[in-house]
């Protein structure tokens, strides 16, 4: 399934209304149900496909528009192009797909506030309304195995919840940020105070990993994975860094999904 980007996404200024139904709409287009999940802080929209329900698909989305310039917050986090959303939507398997919408994107705005996307945005408590979720999802789905996609600072998310949850087995990411210190740093932005860091490398050397960076990312640089590889030492055997070429932070990581997944 190709589909094109959003008509907010040659716009500025779309209002998060118009982005939440574009999004709707996108799901319904994909075979997605919605819902709105409100955990102890946070409202966040769950997308909903009926598969497998003994192996789940978790997407994560990306940061979203976190900062309007280089030193104003930007006054709402929501995605112009969700394109976590669209790579969810070329998952070809028989899972049970799931689209999770970040905290304070699409107008959901209960307990939020600047802090929420721009440096705490991987805090705890933003942690902790994913696993909420998850424990939901656990309840509902009782005898599953769960494996998570995050696309950009997504990918960050789904490696706190990793080292966290035994029942994720798999973690897939593309174009993720899997170390937002060594990203701050290189891009010259201001550290993510707040954010959490992941503490057991031992625990995600247990689960499978694949890592899709983008061969001409600006955004992410090389600097990133190295870092986050080195934490591992030895303990290698299941992490799995492919480099797509041609392809930067933006470029089409949906339709590359759609085709990595006949090979």
């Amino acid at each position: 399934m190709y589909l094109t980007l959003f008509f907010c996404f040659f716009l500025e200024g779309c209002s998060p209304k118009a982005h939440l139904e574009e999004v709707q709409t996108l799901g319904k287009k994909c075979g997605f149900e919605s819902e709105k999940i409100q955990t102890h802080f946070y409202d966040l929209m769950m997308f909903i496909k009926l598969g497998d329900p003994h192996l789940i698909h978790i997407y994560l989305e990306g940061d979203g528009f976190a900062w309007f310039n280089k030193y104003e917050m930007a006054e709402d986090p929501t995605p112009d192009d969700p394109m976590g959303f669209r790579v969810a939507c070329e998952d070809t398997s028989n899972a049970t797909l799931i689209f999770l919408t970040r905290p304070c994107h699409y107008g959901l705005k209960r307990s939020c506030s600047y802090q929420d996307w721009t440096f705490e945005r991987f805090s705890q408590k933003i942690l902790n309304a994913y696993r909420e979720v998850l424990d939901l999802l656990k309840t509902r789905y009782p005898h599953a195995v769960f494996h998570l996609y995050g696309y950009s600072g997504g990918a960050f998310l789904a490696l706190l919840l990793g080292e966290k949850e035994p029942d994720i087995t798999k973690i897939t990411t593309f174009a993720g940020n899997l170390d937002h210190k060594v990203w701050t740093r290189f891009q010259g932005y201001t550290p993510l105070t707040g954010s959490l860091d992941i503490e057991d490398f031992e625990a995600l050397s247990k689960i499978e990993q694949i890592h899709y960076i983008g061969e001409n990312d600006l955004e992410i640089p090389v600097d990133v994975y190295q870092s986050y590889q080195n934490h591992f030492q030895k303990e290698t055997h299941n992490l799995k860094f492919i480099f797509v070429k041609n392809f930067e932070h933006t470029s089409d990581w949906p339709l590359f999904w759609n085709e990595q997944q006949t090979y």
